[in-house]
């Protein structure tokens, strides 16, 4: 794990109101924590993405004449904060890419929801639909793809009745997580597709969920290589 105290904040002209936090850098790999509400890539609404923001980064940085290359290799949905990893050379995105498709990535993520799940860890195993329904994906026994997460309980505030759950994905389906907690009763703080209208959760701006850890096998030196950021400081996350 990169410990935290290196942080290197980048802050561009772009789009000063999404700093960045660099957690790790090397010559064929760039760790970034990308903030709620950022898109990962750039689409049809012009919005801010993270992969525009850290090119800019590299050109500031290492002085590139024209534009820098960056590859992107993982996602995380528009409203979800979290870490990120991107290829600095097409071998290390081909690479990755390949770990991707082989789910080798370990993705560790930590999410606040409503309500105390039955056991202190467990599974948790479904079939989610290929397609989406009035804009949402939803649990389809039948013809769905298999997702699969492991959950560990690590505090609970009965003043709230919230629960600080660390997730351990084992596949990665749009919308799993969010999906796979409401539909147990746990919905996510802030949710607005899938989870409860509470005064709680309209003080939230986005869903409570944030992609801490992620590891992989490097692409070049073939060493295991794990990234982590803290726990945002906002609410309700505060409150553990």
């Amino acid at each position: 794990m990169i410990p935290i105290e290196y942080l290197d904040l980048y802050c561009s002209e772009i789009a000063p109101e999404y700093p960045l936090p660099i957690l790790y850098e090397d010559n064929h790999l760039l760790f970034a924590l990308k903030p709620a509400g950022l898109l990962s890539q750039a689409d049809h609404t012009g919005k801010p993405d993270i992969l525009t923001l850290l090119k800019a980064y590299l050109v500031e940085k290492y002085h590139k004449p024209g534009n820098a290359w960056l590859g992107l290799v993982q996602r995380l949905d528009q409203p979800v904060a979290g870490v990120m990893v991107f290829a600095k050379t097409s071998k290390a995105a081909s690479r990755l890419s390949e770990q991707i498709r082989n789910r080798s990535l370990k993705k560790i993520y930590a999410s606040v929801c409503h309500s105390q799940p039955e056991a202190s860890f467990g599974v948790w195993q479904d079939k989610l639909s290929r397609e989406k329904r009035n804009g949402r994906y939803y649990l389809d026994n039948k013809d769905g793809l298999p997702a699969r997460l492991k959950y560990e309980l690590i505090a609970y505030d009965p003043e709230y009745d919230l629960s600080l759950l660390r997730l351990y994905l084992e596949s990665g389906r749009s919308h799993q997580i969010r999906i796979q907690a409401a539909s147990r009763k746990l919905a996510l703080v802030g949710d607005r597709r899938y989870g409860m209208d509470t005064d709680l959760d309209r003080k939230v701006p986005s869903p409570c969920l944030f992609a801490q850890t992620l590891g992989l096998i490097h692409p070049v030196k073939k060493s295991y290589l794990e990234v982590s950021a803290p726990l945002p400081e906002t609410f309700p996350w505060q409150l553990f």
